[in-house]
């Protein structure tokens, strides 16, 4: 399985924002997209704090199997942890897949938390969305519709990562074949770009998509800067 990584900074941030994870294990693949909100500690130590922690842990893990998402969320409450020494001021959209290498019995598993936004993209290059996301345009788990989009409310995030609170994330099993494309996308890219249809060189806020497939035959980066981590 390969990747194509794009990743933009917005016309109206200091910095991207955006940063994402990929690591290839015995029997699984590991992906997570992170959307800092612009504030507290810089946001690229933030970023890499988050990314460097939750690298350390997967790789650590002794056992070659793909673990459950209560493993991972275990090492989320760590991490949320260890952020109130220095990013008290800090928060995070999430969103993580892990994917089987092998389609047998066992399922895609996703954890996310905020406005990151997982799409399987279909033959005819359309996109379905997978998860929700956790706004204030769609409160109580309202599904995000197209028109939420135009709401000033989507930019208020109704659960985070962040210092003060752990809140726990949506957790989802999703089935899947050698031919399914995985879309881990920020709210800059599934929002403002595809579903505002906002051309890419207009857009206001960082634009991130992890694409991965056991179609993509080589992995690309197409990045403004170096925000990709892969182990």
């Amino acid at each position: 399985m390969h990747y194509h990584w794009t990743s933009q900074q917005g016309n109206e941030r200091r910095i991207n924002n955006d940063t994402a994870l990929f690591i290839e294990r015995e029997e699984y693949y590991f992906a997570m997209l992170v959307d800092a909100a612009q504030k507290g500690q810089p946001s690229s130590a933030f970023t890499q704090f988050i990314l460097n922690h939750m690298a350390a842990e997967i790789v650590e893990t002794s056992s070659p199997s793909m673990p459950h998402s209560r493993t991972v969320i275990t090492l989320l409450k760590a991490l949320q942890k260890k952020l109130r020494k220095e990013y008290l001021l800090n928060i995070a959209s999430y969103l993580i897949l892990l994917v089987p290498k092998r389609v047998t019995n066992l399922k895609a598993q996703v954890i996310h938390c905020g406005d990151c936004r997982l799409g399987a993209r279909k033959s005819d290059g359309s996109i379905v969305w997978q998860t929700n996301v956790h706004t204030a345009a769609n409160p109580e788990g309202l599904w995000f519709s197209d028109g939420d989009c135009s709401r000033p409310e989507r930019h208020i995030l109704t659960r985070s990562l962040n210092a003060r609170r752990f809140h726990t994330p949506d957790v989802l099993q999703l089935s899947f074949s050698d031919t399914t494309h995985w879309l881990l996308c920020t709210d800059g890219y599934w929002a403002e770009h595809l579903l505002a249809k906002k051309s890419w060189l207009k857009l206001e806020d960082d634009a991130s998509c992890l694409e991965i497939s056991k179609q993509i035959l080589t992995s690309e980066q197409n990045s403004d800067c170096q925000n990709l981590l892969t182990v």
